[in-house]
């Protein structure tokens, strides 16, 4: 049976790594611990580009960034893997790889009421620390949930 559900936003950087450590040691091998992994990516804007031979220009960037998403994707996955060797089981572990409306704040914050999680993991840059209150993601997050343990991993 879960009791405490886990969202671990994930955004590829080194402190992303930072959290999954975190998270690993900190609950692994726990049975009643459910963790979901998740990105939230700015789609392209829908481009007709058949409509004038200057649109075929952006063809070749676009084709790039819908592979790049399709790669973290794939790299959302792997880093299931790597929760698995920090002993979670499978059915303990999921991963959601979705558009994002606004900001990503908002993508965090909406996700975490939805599906009701009990713990967020953010991380932080250690010497933005100062401006924990400011207009960062951490910080909109912070002041917009209530009844959630925020965990900021530096």
């Amino acid at each position: 049976m879960i009791s405490k559900k886990i969202l671990l936003p994930y955004e590829f950087t080194s402190l992303n790594k930072k959290a999954l450590d975190f998270v690993g040691q900190t609950f692994g091998k726990q049975p009643d611990i459910h963790v979901t992994l998740f990105h939230a990516y700015t789609p392209l804007p829908e481009i007709d580009l058949t409509a004038n031979p200057e649109m075929q220009k952006l063809r070749s960037p676009i084709t790039s960034f819908t592979m790049e998403l399709k790669e973290k994707e794939a790299g959302l996955h792997a880093v299931m893997g790597d929760l698995g060797k920090m002993g979670f089981h499978s059915e303990q572990l999921d991963c959601v790889f979705q558009k994002k409306e606004k900001g990503l704040s908002d993508a965090i914050v909406k996700m975490t009421k939805k599906g009701n999680y009990q713990i967020v993991v953010l991380t932080r840059s250690p010497f933005k620390v100062f401006r924990l209150f400011g207009r960062s993601v951490s910080s909109k997050v912070i002041m917009a949930l209530e009844d959630v343990t925020i965990c900021l991993v530096l």
